[in-house]
C-alpha cells in the first residue's frame, strides 16, 4: 500500500525502490541518502536478455561453485558469474581477504540474496527500476517483457528511466501500462566519474514522481 504522505524522508523513500541492474547507479543513490536494501541485482552490470533469463530460472544457478571467479580492477576485488555473464561490486579490497576466501563467501550469500529477491518479486509492494545508460536506452518493448517476467512472480510494479527531452522534463513520470511506469532523467552518471557525480537529486525527484503517478492511480480506481 502506496503511504500519502509523499514528503517522507529520502531513505525511507529510496526504500521503496529495487534495482534491476545495468549498473550500480541507483545503488549509489540509495546509499548517499541511507538506505541500504538487500537487493542481488543493486551492484551488478546485467542486460536485458540477462535478465529475463534470471527471471525465468528463478534464479537456480545463481551460486553454482563452478561458474563463480574472482576478478580485480585496480585494488578493488569483482565477482563474475561466468554462466549468466555478469559481475558485481564485491566491496572488498585486494588483501583484506583471498580470491578463495571471497569465494566461499559469495558461495554461501548468492543463494540467500536470491531467496530475498524472490520474495520481494512475490509481495510486489517495492517498485522495481531498469534503465539502460549506454546505447540508445531502453525501449517500452523491452520494459514490457520486464514487467511480464516480473509478473510470473506476483503483481509488481516497473519503472523504466530514460533521458529527459523537450517533451519530457527530468523528473517527471509518464503512466504507460497499468503497472508500468517510464521516469525521465536529466542525465545517467559516467561509470569513470559514478562515485562523484551521480545525480542524486535528480533520481529524488523521478522516484517521488513514480510514487505520486501510482498513488493517483490507487485513488482513481478506488473512486
Amino acid at each position: 500500500m502506496l503511504s500519502r504522505n509523499l514528503s517522507v524522508p529520502d531513505a525511507e523513500l529510496m526504500r521503496d525502490f529495487c534495482s534491476l541492474g545495468d549498473n550500480c547507479e541507483l545503488g549509489l543513490v540509495q546509499r548517499r541518502v541511507g538506505a541500504e536494501p538487500l537487493d542481488l541485482l543493486r551492484w551488478t552490470g546485467s542486460t536485458t536478455p540477462l535478465l529475463l533469463q534470471l527471471l525465468a530460472d528463478r534464479f537456480r544457478a545463481i551460486g553454482e561453485r563452478d561458474k563463480l571467479i574472482v576478478r580485480t580492477s585496480s585494488d578493488q576485488y569483482f565477482t563474475h558469474h561466468t554462466g549468466y555473464d555478469f559481475r558485481w561490486h564485491a566491496f572488498v579490497t585486494v588483501g583484506q581477504m583471498t580470491p578463495e576466501q571471497l569465494l566461499r563467501r559469495e558461495r554461501a550469500r548468492l543463494p540467500r540474496m536470491a531467496e530475498i529477491m524472490i520474495e520481494t518479486l512475490t509481495e510486489g509492494r517495492r517498485i522495481f527500476v531498469i534503465k539502460r545508460a549506454e546505447g540508445l536506452g531502453i525501449s517500452q518493448a523491452e520494459a514490457e517483457d520486464v514487467l511480464a517476467a516480473i509478473n510470473t512472480y506476483g503483481p509488481g510494479r516497473l519503472m523504466f528511466v530514460t533521458l529527459a527531452d523537450d517533451r519530457q522534463p527530468s523528473g517527471s513520470v509518464e503512466r504507460v501500462g497499468p503497472r508500468l511506469l517510464h521516469g525521465y532523467i536529466d542525465q545517467f552518471a559516467d561509470v569513470s566519474t559514478m562515485q562523484l557525480k551521480t545525480p542524486v537529486e535528480s533520481w529524488l525527484a523521478v522516484c517521488r514522481a513514480a510514487k505520486r503517478a501510482l498513488l493517483e492511480q490507487t485513488e482513481t480506481a478506488a473512486a
